[in-house]
């Protein structure tokens, strides 16, 4: 069964991959820079996410020029594992901005006289 309609949409978008893999590093790094160092502690994912887009950008190529279907499979493991990462990211940040929120409330709250006992 020939399945090259199906993984062509995937091979089209390759440049977008790669400037993703490439958006993913510039945020890693205004995390690292604008935190003054602090953001090391999750940028290494936006900066796994970065490695994961570069890997699955290069084996779509691999199949572009070779098409077999372990290169697409592993391209599609990369954007699959990429997925993952990003969600996880997801959840640590909106965590990270939640502590941070709820840090600062309690900060106002005291200096207002109203702190807690």
């Amino acid at each position: 069964m020939n399945l090259e309609h199906v993984v062509m949409p995937l091979v089209r978008s390759r440049g977008w991959i790669t400037f993703l893999a490439v958006a993913a590093f510039v945020n890693a790094g205004l995390q690292i820079l604008g935190s003054f160092g602090l953001a090391i502690v999750i940028a290494w994912l936006p900066i796994w996410i970065g490695v994961l887009l570069v890997q699955a950008s290069s084996a779509i190529g691999r199949y572009e020029l070779n098409l077999t279907e372990e290169d697409m499979q592993e391209g599609m493991e990369k954007i699959a594992m990429a997925f993952k990462v990003t969600s996880v990211w997801i959840i640590v940040t909106v965590a990270l901005v939640i502590l941070v929120f709820l840090f600062f409330f309690s900060a106002i709250m005291m200096l207002l006289g109203g702190g807690v006992a």
